[in-house]
């Protein structure tokens, strides 16, 4: 399973966490499969599910917190990713989120489509959304991409 690290703290964690439901609700159809990911994610980081509810329930305006090593960045890319394919819909504005979102922290759009077809690949082979952390490492060997 792949989490944060203990130093990346709280406020970022959440900050995460609402930018995710942000994107989970960017195509107007927020279903159970893409809260339930969020409360996952919630109890992975150290949030209690009823705290995740509270947090997305008083969202008023998200303050991107974006982690500071390449590391977190990738991590936070990855879960993007993997809330964007949650639902098994690819919605284009969710893409351009995750692009976005990935630019701002200094990634080429190529990593994006790299992590989203190695996830798509993970569930096609393995029937699970997930790839290991010396997977994802794999990404920070592309200079290219960073």
């Amino acid at each position: 399973m792949i989490t944060f690290s203990k130093e990346l703290d709280s406020e970022k964690i959440k900050s995460h966490i609402l930018n995710l439901y942000h994107l989970a609700k960017i195509d107007n159809k927020l279903v159970d499969v893409e809260m339930d990911y969020l409360f996952q994610l919630g109890k992975r980081h150290g949030i209690s599910t009823e705290e995740v509810k509270e947090l997305v329930s008083n969202n008023e305006e998200v303050t991107v917190e974006l982690p500071d090593d390449k590391q977190h960045k990738l991590l936070v890319l990855y879960e993007l990713i993997g809330m964007m394919l949650v639902d098994d819909r690819l919605d284009e504005r969710e893409a351009n989120m995750c692009t976005l979102l990935a630019e701002k922290m200094g990634f080429d759009f190529s990593l994006v489509r790299a992590l989203v077809n190695g996830i798509i690949t993970a569930i096609e082979e393995t029937n699970q959304r997930e790839i290991t952390w010396e997977e994802l490492q794999k990404y920070l060997d592309h200079p290219e991409w960073i």
